[in-house]
């Protein structure tokens, strides 16, 4: 990770949608540095950074972001049908 691009190599050639998500996750990590600091954790949804539900209900209450899993729920089939259906949807 000390040069850009990262020098990485692959078995196989990258296609389409795989190859975007490489070029996209190259440009999120162009401008990153590494240290050797103590990670730290913080809640973007609260002013003090910290987690609480109710921060994360409104943001889910009122996000734009479309809610598969609100219809993985309403389907008519077995729990274990419905996690894998969830799972799958997200690949």
């Amino acid at each position: 990770m000390s040069s850009f691009p990262p020098n990485f190599s692959w078995r196989r050639q990258l296609y389409g949608s795989n190859l975007v998500d490489w070029i996209s996750l190259l440009s999120r990590i162009e401008g990153l540095e590494l240290s050797h600091d103590r990670d730290t954790f913080y809640w973007n949804l609260t002013p003090n950074g910290k987690f609480s539900v109710k921060s994360f209900y409104t943001a889910l209450k009122f996000s734009t972001t479309p809610n598969v899993n609100r219809d993985m729920w309403k389907m008519k089939a077995p729990l274990k049908i419905k996690l894998f259906y969830g799972i799958y949807e997200r690949e």
